[in-house]
This record gives C-alpha cells, structure tokens and sequence, in this order.
C-alpha cells in the first residue's frame, strides 16, 4: 500500500504547508487565511494515520488462566 517513510513524509508536508498558512495569517498583513486547508490537513493527515494504525497487527488475546488449559 504505502511505506512508512512515504507516510511519514506526506504527514510532514502536510503539516509544514499548514503551519505557514497558519502563521501568515499571523504575521503577514492583509494576508486572507484560507479555512478550507483545516479540512484538507485533517483529510489528508488523518486517512494516512488511520491507513497506519490499520496495517499493525491484531493485538495477541489474553494469557489463558492457571487451571483453565
């Protein structure tokens, strides 16, 4: 599907081009900050999370008891 180090590249560009848009808003005048890369960083940077969190393995199921074997 994608790599870890594709993913992990992808969530920092995401992330960097958010904080600019971010900060600008701050620093520049006149400078119009556009609302809708919110929803796109939240697209982008959460599907690729998610797409992570589904690639690790199940979690083992709990030891079995003493005497219950």
């Amino acid at each position: 599907m994608i790599g870890d180090r594709t993913r992990t590249v992808i969530i920092t560009v995401v992330t960097v081009v958010w904080a600019i848009n971010f900060l600008a808003g701050l620093f520049v005048r006149d400078y119009q900050t556009s609302e809708s890369i919110n929803g796109i960083f939240m697209a982008i940077v959460g599907g690729l999370f998610a797409l992570g969190a589904r690639k690790q393995d199940p979690p083992s199921p709990p030891p079995t008891p003493p005497g219950k074997e």
